[in-house]
């Protein structure tokens, strides 16, 4: 609660030069180990070792690939997989993550609501974890602070993938930075 409180109010939220690939390879890292544990594969793919900077928080930013990755995980088929790719767009000077599962998937109707704070799918509904439906509205909070953008694809009973994209870092402070404190 406090991170979204942090996170849609722009305060103490310490931005500067940050490796994309980096975090989310240390997220893959991370997570893995539970997708293990429970005999989900993770597949990585990226276009070469990249060291693509955006504008940013480090830490919320793994937050965001932690959580991406951990539903993932969560609400895949048992033996599922996971795949996220990573790739550069020179055209549009972006970076463009996809993190695609073979899980249970949603219907549209949940699709429409993911983002909402305190929403939960039907079938998120059945996974009793503790969750309260903070994190997919904390994602999208915070791949907004980063002047990103997210959308989902879904189909129940095939999987789902979401797909984030950042602006690449091209060297100058953004002059939009003005609204975050920079402790």
């Amino acid at each position: 609660i406090l991170d979204y409180s942090m996170i849609s109010t722009r305060t103490n939220l310490k931005m500067g030069e940050v490796n994309i690939f980096e975090i989310l390879k240390e997220s893959v890292h991370m997570m893995k180990p539970y997708a293990d544990e429970i005999g989900i594969r993770v597949a990585f793919k990226a276009e070469r070792k990249i060291s693509d900077k955006v504008w940013g928080n480090a830490t919320f930013l793994l937050r965001v690939f932690n959580n991406l990755i951990m539903n993932g995980i969560k609400y895949n088929k048992p033996k599922g997989k996971i795949t996220i790719v990573y790739k550069k767009s020179r055209q549009l000077n972006e970076v463009e993550i996809k993190i695609s599962d073979t899980g249970i998937g949603m219907d549209d109707e949940d699709v429409k609501k993911m983002f909402n704070l305190l929403e939960r799918g039907k079938n998120a509904k059945k996974n009793i974890d503790g969750s309260i439906g903070l994190g997919m509205s904390l994602v999208k909070e915070i791949v907004n602070s980063h002047r990103g953008t997210i959308d989902v694809q879904s189909q129940l009973n095939v999987g789902t993938t979401i797909r984030v994209l950042l602006p690449l870092y091209d060297g100058a402070t953004p002059k939009s930075d003005a609204h975050f404190c920079n402790i």
